[in-house]
Parts: structure tokens; sequence; C-alpha cells
């Protein structure tokens, strides 16, 4: 009981993280190579599915249409998230000319 307390925890954390971590690294880290940040973020993509199955996800897998619904639902806001996060490692976007 208690780690499962722990993972949904840790899970809460990771997913309220993410969009705060993309943000901050896509504007503060400039650009680095595909061969770095596309490994890193299917190591994040990943982990946000693996949290989002321990938080209720598997709920998918019974009955019961409104508990589908609502996953349905949270997975729209996790979706956008987790696709967002691969330009992370774009970098910023070009401030001082629009041409570079």
């Amino acid at each position: 009981m208690q780690s499962n307390l722990v993972k949904r925890k840790l899970s809460q954390l990771y997913l309220t993280l993410v969009p705060i971590l993309t943000i901050v690294l896509g504007m503060g880290v400039g650009y680095i190579s595909y061969h770095i940040y596309l490994p890193i973020w299917l190591v994040n993509v990943v982990l946000m599915l693996t949290a989002s199955w321990v938080l209720g996800a598997h709920v998918i897998t019974t009955e019961g249409r409104q508990n589908k619904q609502l996953v349905a639902c949270a997975l729209f806001f996790i979706g956008p998230t987790l696709l967002s996060s691969m330009f992370a490692g774009l970098g910023a976007p070009p401030y001082e000319s629009p041409k570079a």
C-alpha cells in the first residue's frame, strides 16, 4: 500500500514538472544535436506514459464508459505536453534576427 502511494506521488510530481521543465529547457538551453535530445525525449515519453498508467490509465482495460471517458480526457491534457517536450532541444527562437 505504501509503495503504491509513493508511486502515485512521484507520478503526479513528474507530470506536474514536465511542462515547466520543457519551457525552462526550451528557452534556456540553446540548440542541441538531435542525437542527444531525441533519446532524452523518448525516455521522457516513456516516463510520462508510465506515470499516466500509474495514475489511472489502467482503467481503460476495465469496463465502464465513464471511467474510459475520464481517462481519454486526461490523455488529451497530457498529449500536447508529450509532443511539445520534443522541442526543448531545439533551443529558443532567434530573437536578435528573424533570418537567423
